[in-house]
């Protein structure tokens, strides 16, 4: 037998039939595409009569692959077997392969092959896989909290309009797009820094502040851009666990010390979706150390209920210790053109704009944030098509029995597992595994189109019902 990945092997029936082989590859599992008697060293078998050299019927396929998937997702060696291993066997394979791992299918039966050189499937069973797998619904990435609705149709309009001038290089102060976002947030323009994304402006904060032997203060789980930057400035990392996905303002005050230089608040805090109270900035603000400074991410901020949100004239007084990072990716739909901004006092947005790369915003992105800004009807369907479709997966995933945290975002996580993300991406729903953020047994789903989240949720309640599932484990503590 041929090991097809780490999980799923192929071979004859006469490699099927060698039970001290079987259990010394540690197989557990059987597809039986011919007729064979249960080996002793497996717990699971299905036979399915799957006749070599004709198409294989539709139904047929998505058993053997639901078969296949459920066994290898829940950790357990799976041999498919045919008569010879040559045909039917490596055909399900590659099958396999386009289903959980992506690959086009002509890439899947070259790897196969490669891994088991004496495989041939009859160009029938191939043509049959081909037709069916061709006929699936494209995959939906609920994975990156983007925006459903598209970029605004403003902004799409300005892009078409700058395309001709491509040929000139865009302003690298971003003057005008400075200024639109000073009035919009009651600040001079010499106080917004405009980034390539919330992630540069992290990473320019992080240089900015932080030395070797400072302190970084970080709720966990984080966005891993925060671990990332103050690795990259040697700087010491301090953690604070969050409970129920809160970090109590105490456990935060409590931690500040002489070497604290930044700590940083995410509101709404991804990957939760909860947010941190006003009275807990302010409380916060007002125990911070003189040399540190408050790092207040907003990227989710569009989201929020507008009680939960904090004031910006009353955190803000030009003097304080404070940077706030916003973004334009996310409720404003301008992910791909990676844009976004920060508001500091006029001392460390001169540090920030000075660390910054010339030209760190093209002219596409700058041209799309500004007709973007003043989309008001654009920005008013996008919020309330979130909320209406969140509290919509919130109601699906309680139905189906599923711990979530409700959330103030564009995205909700929720407990699972990484075999059964594994086992929604092969049925094309994608979510956010979150073993990176230190959450290996947690998702989250972004709020898609109405039809995205029905799907997400109808596949959801099919994986869990195969498996015989029912969450009984805590939320996230």
């Amino acid at each position: 037998m041929d090991f097809i990945t780490a999980q799923l092997a192929v071979g004859s029936r006469l490699e099927a039939e060698q039970g001290p082989t079987l259990a010394a590859q540690g197989i557990e599992a059987v597809l039986s595409l011919v007729p064979l008697a249960r080996p002793a060293p497996v717990t699971r078998q299905l036979s399915l009569a799957i006749q070599d050299r004709v198409e294989i019927p539709g139904a047929l396929i998505d058993e053997a692959l639901d078969f296949l998937v459920h066994q290898t997702a829940h950790g357990r060696r799976t041999l498919v077997h045919c008569e010879m291993g040559i045909s039917r066997s490596p055909a399900l394979a590659a099958a396999y392969l386009h289903r959980t791992q992506g690959l086009d299918l002509a890439e899947a039966f070259s790897r196969v092959q490669v891994l088991r050189p004496n495989a041939e499937p009859h160009p029938a069973l191939l043509a049959s896989l081909v037709r069916h797998f061709g006929a699936q619904a494209e995959a939906i990435d609920l994975s990156s909290n983007e925006n459903p609705l598209g970029p605004s149709p403003l902004a799409m309009a300005a892009l078409l309009r700058m395309t001709g001038q491509l040929q000139r290089y865009p302003d690298r102060e971003g003057t005008a797009l400075r200024r639109r976002l000073g009035e919009i947030c009651g600040v001079a323009a010499a106080q917004i820094v405009l980034g390539n994304g919330a992630s540069e402006l992290i990473d320019l904060v992080a240089r900015a502040l932080l030395q070797p032997g400072d302190e970084m203060l970080l709720p966990m789980p984080a966005f891993p851009s925060y671990r990332a930057a103050a690795s990259r400035t040697g700087a010491t990392l301090v953690t604070v666990p969050m409970h129920n996905g809160h970090c109590p303002v105490e456990a935060l005050i409590e931690r500040l010390t002489p070497r604290t230089r930044l700590v940083v608040i995410v509101t709404p805090h991804n990957p939760c979706g909860t947010v941190f109270s006003p009275s807990s900035l302010r409380r916060l603000m007002a125990a911070l150390p003189s040399q540190a400074c408050l790092l207040l991410d907003e990227a989710y901020r569009e989201f929020a209920a507008a009680e939960e949100l904090p004031d910006l004239s009353s955190l803000y007084s030009g003097q304080q210790h404070l940077c706030i990072i916003r973004s334009l990716s996310k409720a404003y739909g301008l992910a791909g053109l990676r844009i976004g901004y920060g508001i500091a006092t006029p001392a460390l947005a001169a540090q920030l704009d000075a660390l910054r790369q010339p030209y760190n915003t093209s002219s596409l992105a700058q041209t799309a944030a500004l007709a973007a800004l003043d989309d008001a009807a654009y920005l008013t369907r996008s919020i309330s098509h979130n909320a209406q479709e969140r509290s919509s997966l919130e109601q699906g995933l309680s139905a189906l029995g599923v711990e979530f945290l409700p959330s103030q975002a564009n995205f909700v996580l929720f407990q699972t597992t990484p075999q059964e993300v594994e086992a929604l991406a092969a049925r094309g729903a994608l979510v956010k595994c979150l073993e990176r953020f230190g959450l290996p047994d947690y998702a989250r789903v972004s709020v898609g189109r109405t039809a995205d989240n029905t799907r997400f949720l109808q596949t959801l309640a099919e994986i869990r019902t195969l498996a015989g599932l029912n969450n009984e484990t805590p939320i996230y503590a």
